[in-house]
């Protein structure tokens, strides 16, 4: 799954990029809100992690952005905006789930991986059928 993390704290950015990528995960890394439009644009990503708090474009301009485009790729906040309004904004512009910071970077890769679990299985992107050595396995849904 690729992941796009856009998150303008160079050391968050990177303890974020680095832990995904020891899951498994393919991260692609934006600096700033513009970045990271242009980034889910040319990268099409799976899955979006997003600070609020950004030059270029805030985070929830970032949100707004990726649901005009994708209504159904799953987005985590994570951010040092802590007060319930911040939260109940990011909900209702289409976040997934808020982690707010400071984090524990095992609590970020268990809510990412939860919410892919959720969401990703949601995704018609399982192919509607395939080989398995000399077997065709076509998949009915029940």
């Amino acid at each position: 799954m690729k992941v796009l993390v856009a998150e303008d704290d160079r050391f968050t950015r990177e303890g974020l990029v680095e832990v995904l990528e020891a899951e498994g995960y393919r991260v692609i890394a934006a600096v700033d809100g513009t970045d990271a439009i242009r980034l889910f644009r040319e990268q099409s990503p799976d899955f979006v992690c997003l600070d609020i708090m950004m030059p270029g474009h805030s985070g929830y301009e970032v949100c707004r952005s990726i649901r005009a485009i994708s209504a159904s790729v799953p987005i985590i906040f994570i951010s040092a905006k802590a007060e319930e309004f911040d939260r109940l904004v990011g909900f209702e512009i289409g976040a997934d789930d808020f982690i707010v910071k400071p984090f524990s970077l095992r609590e970020v890769v268990a809510r990412v991986q939860a919410v892919a679990r959720r969401c990703c299985a949601r995704q018609p992107n399982v192919p509607t059928e395939f080989q398995l050595g000399d077997l065709k396995v076509i998949p009915v849904e029940l």
